[in-house]
C-alpha cells in the first residue's frame, strides 16, 4: 500500500525515532510487516529516508510470541532515528509492506527462525490500520 501527503507548504524538520504503528492479520503462523517513508521532491524524485520491519513472532521484541493465525495484533517495525528538513513543495510518501526483498530478507512465511525454514508459503495480509508517527522539531 502507497499513501502521499500533499506537497507541504513549508518546510518540515524533524529527528528522532519515525514509527509506523500497524495493526494486521494474517493466516501464516508468522510473517513480516514493514514500511518505508520516502521523501518526494517536488521534481518527482523519490528518497528513502527510513524502513523498518518486524514480525509477527518478535512483534513484542524477543523472545517470541506464538502469533494464533487470523488474529488481529499490533507489529512497531524498528527503524533507526532520522534527522531531516523536507523542503516545501516535498511531499512524504508512506509505503507499508510485507516484502522489501533486497533490503530486507524474504520472510517464508512459516514459523520459526528465518535461517531454518525450510520451507515457503504465501500468505492473505490484511493491514486494519497503520499510524505514521514522526517527531516534528518546531523551526
Amino acid at each position: 500500500l502507497r499513501f502521499a501527503s500533499a506537497p507541504l507548504a513549508a518546510p518540515l524538520r524533524f529527528a528522532g525515532a519515525v514509527r509506523a504503528e500497524l495493526e494486521v492479520s494474517s493466516d501464516a503462523e508468522d510473517t513480516a510487516f514493514g514500511f518505508r517513508l520516502l521523501e518526494r521532491r517536488a521534481g518527482g524524485e523519490e528518497i528513502v529516508l527510513r524502513e523498518g520491519v518486524a514480525t509477527l513472532a518478535l512483534r513484542n521484541g524477543p523472545p517470541r510470541t506464538p502469533y494464533v493465525p487470523g488474529t488481529r495484533v499490533t507489529v512497531l517495525p524498528d527503524a533507526p532515528p532520522l534527522e531531516a528538513e523536507l523542503a516545501a513543495g516535498s511531499s512524504l510518501v508512506l509505503v507499508l509492506t510485507s516484502a522489501s526483498f533486497p533490503s530486507v530478507e524474504a520472510h517464508p512465511n512459516v514459523a520459526g527462525t528465518l535461517a531454518a525454514a525450510a520451507t515457503t508459503r504465501g500468505a492473505a495480509q490484511t493491514l486494519h490500520r497503520a499510524t505514521l508517527v514522526i517527531p516534528e522539531v518546531a523551526p
